[in-house]
């Protein structure tokens, strides 16, 4: 049993590294291209995938609060949040990314904030979306109506109005049977 958590281990250990190397590698690759344009086209930033005028902005290690509000005065813009989630403190960033609103076009707002000394990277607020679609072809096909409820198509007013609640993101717990 022990031999095979070992190898279960192993195998782990390999496959994150793998990972890693790709994203360190797609990482350097963003940040070698100088050029405002092919950055934003490398990442395949369009309008609406972002929010209008916001940017998340990381500082470098230890930069004082007077270099960091001299960034932002650069940039007209203020920090709205500074987000430290306890993910990023296990990683040793303690620091945090700011969310900040700025008068600018968020393009250029990012391009001065990247040509700064001071600053790590900045990026667009991303909106992310995310679509999810049951394996249960009689869920799919609407074969189970006692699923649907009246905000749900097909509509069922006697449903019990699971699709909404899934769609909502109330996925349950492990523990209910």
């Amino acid at each position: 049993m022990k031999k095979k958590h070992l190898i279960i281990g192993i195998f782990s250990i390999v496959l994150f590294a793998s990972c890693t190397k790709d994203v360190k590698q797609e990482e350097q690759e963003l940040l070698s291209v100088s050029n405002q344009e092919n950055f934003f086209e490398k990442l395949n930033i369009s309008p609406g995938s972002f929010v209008p005028g916001e940017l998340l902005v990381k500082f470098k290690k230890g930069r004082t609060q007077t270099s960091k509000q001299n960034a932002f005065a650069r940039i007209s813009g203020s920090p709205l949040e500074l987000i430290i989630t306890s993910a990023m403190k296990t990683f040793g960033n303690d620091e945090g990314i700011y969310l900040v609103k700025t008068s600018l076009e968020t393009k250029d707002a990012i391009n001065t904030m990247r040509s700064m000394d001071d600053v790590e990277y900045a990026e667009p607020n991303y909106i992310y979306t995310h679509d999810a679609t049951s394996n249960d072809t009689y869920y799919t096909n609407g074969s189970l109506w006692g699923m649907y409820g009246l905000t749900t198509s097909p509509a069922n007013q006697f449903g019990s109005g699971a699709g909404a609640a899934w769609g909502a993101g109330k996925t349950g717990a492990a523990t209910v049977v």
